[in-house]
């Protein structure tokens, strides 16, 4: 499959449209600002604010353009995941302690 060919329907914008496409290319394959655009249906002032957000990991420049393989992106977003499920855990082991002592109060 080469860039820019079978499009991503964008009205179907979202992460599993994401997933889906990137999951059509090689880890290795090297995606541009406008491929990423498309294949999240935005546009490249909106990848730029992901970036920026920390959404998106930061670009590599190449031959003047902003590049990604597909690996750094699903390892990003992996990564993002995996920190973001540890943070819940943190927080509900401290809200469950929390808890047991109000109920120990109480009794």
């Amino acid at each position: 499959m080469a860039i820019g060919e079978d499009k991503v329907d964008v009205t179907k914008v979202g992460l599993v449209p994401l997933f889906l496409e990137l999951g059509n290319w090689p880890e290795g394959s090297v995606l541009s600002e406008g491929d990423l655009a498309n294949i999240l249906g935005k546009n490249k002032v909106s990848i730029k604010r992901a970036i920026e957000r920390g959404e998106l990991p930061s670009p590599t420049r190449l031959m003047g353009q902003c590049v990604w393989t597909v690996g750094a992106i699903i390892k990003h977003i992996e990564s993002r995941l995996q920190t973001e499920a540890e943070r819940k855990e943190s927080l509900d082991r401290t809200v469950s302690k929390f808890s047991s002592r109000q109920r120990e109060g109480r009794s």
